[in-house]
């Protein structure tokens, strides 16, 4: 964990010492306590066994640290024992003034520095920082929706992993990331929620100026017992707390994967203005489908008004249908013309908040999707800020055009 974390931390532009029983990790010097390391440390990543973790912790409250990363496992997860340990730890922590992330977490990373104090990977040299900051209280879970995340080429401002979540609240670091100006998307991926009606009072605030999206386990009575062996984690009745966070303006999904395409989706463009959806799609199967699946969201497909449908019917072929799915039909030879004209006339309608292209099997070629690009750039270039959101059933040979 030691030699992962530190390899971890080359990139940050600061100071980092290592502590520990080496004499020295790679040429730089080591020191045996926090205490004996010269001048000020505003950060202290402990991963030593937890029996162990009281102590360095005091260690880092004597040295005037202000903030401490617990990675270590071995505390109110696994039972009383390890409960009181966990007490000692946060009684350590509030009498020496440190603010306590963790313990049993991989860590943080604030992207903008960089400062990737965690065990999982950082974004790749030279990636663009900002935008979408992912709360987790799952370790390897929150590692790997991360990793997915970097691998569709999401850019992060901010990691958080929670673990145990013993001193720092839910609702602390909600309010933390609604002043953050990197941070545009919230993602929490969480299996408990401490002191809840103060994280409902933030969640309300939050809510008010960027989206906030949660995945939250432990649904079922199964998983609620899972949750209490992983993180400790206190189960809550599930039907009040989906309730709360809808009140609460959160955006709920069923896991991890889905909040990461709910994130990618939100952090990309700007916010919809309301719930009324235009879908343009060359297929009038797939336009139906859809229609279906935006209504159990609560999103609606309006009927157009004649003006609008007569507008759009002058670009369309004599067979399409200008009604709401706009449906051009196969007509290959005039995909690249049609799809761009098409959504540009219904985010300049008035009569949508949303536009939804569906770019089925060859709709899905470098044209199409330049001219798509093109289109979205004018239509912000003018003022317009209704959001396109594309629906890819294109091939995977397919998916860079996606990107």
């Amino acid at each position: 964990m030691g030699r992962l974390l530190w390899d971890n931390l080359r990139d940050f532009p600061g100071d980092v010492v290592p502590v520990g029983r080496s004499a020295s990790i790679d040429g730089t010097p080591a020191y045996a306590d926090l205490t004996d390391v010269p001048g000020d440390i505003d950060l202290a990543v402990i991963g030593v066994p937890a029996e162990r973790a009281v102590a360095a912790l005091r260690s880092a409250a004597a040295k005037h640290v202000r903030a401490a990363v617990v990675l270590t496992a071995g505390f109110a997860e696994v039972g009383s024992d390890g409960a009181r340990l966990q007490a000692e730890l946060v009684a350590a922590a509030r009498e020496g003034g440190v603010r306590l992330v963790g313990p049993n977490c991989f860590g943080i990373q604030n992207c903008d520095l960089p400062l990737n104090a965690s065990i999982a990977p950082g974004a790749p040299p030279g990636a663009d920082a900002g935008g979408i900051s992912l709360v987790t209280q799952s370790g390897s879970y929150g590692m790997a929706v991360h990793a997915l995340g970097l691998d569709e080429s999401m850019h992060f401002a901010k990691v958080y992993a929670a673990g145990n979540k013993a001193e720092i609240s839910d609702a602390e670091t909600l309010a933390y990331l609604r002043e953050d100006a990197a941070t545009r998307v919230i993602c929490l991926l969480l299996e408990s929620i401490t002191d809840p009606r103060a994280f409902f009072t933030e969640a309300c605030r939050t809510t008010a100026v960027k989206p906030v999206i949660a995945a939250v386990t432990g649904r079922s009575d199964a998983g609620k017992r899972a949750a209490v062996s992983h993180t400790a984690a206190l189960a809550s009745n599930t039907a009040i707390r989906d309730a709360a966070l809808a009140q609460a303006g959160v955006v709920r999904t069923s896991s991890g994967l889905a909040m990461l395409d709910a994130a990618k989706l939100l952090a990309a463009q700007p916010l919809p203005a309301g719930n009324r959806v235009g879908i343009v799609t060359n297929s009038g199967g797939l336009g139906v489908e859809l229609t279906d699946l935006l209504d159990l969201e609560g999103l609606g497909v309006p009927e157009l008004t004649p003006g609008l449908q007569e507008e759009l019917r002058r670009l369309l072929p004599s067979y399409g249908s200008p009604r709401n799915p706009v449906d051009m039909t196969p007509i290959w030879s005039r995909y690249a013309e049609l799809y761009p004209a098409l959504v540009d006339v219904l985010a300049r309608s008035g009569e949508v908040d949303i536009v939804i292209p569906i770019l089925l099997a060859r709709a899905g070629s470098d044209e199409v999707v330049e001219g798509l690009a093109a289109a979205v750039a004018t239509l912000r270039a003018d003022g317009n800020a209704v959001p396109v959101y594309g629906c890819w059933v294109a091939e995977r040979s397919r998916q860079e055009h996606a990107d």
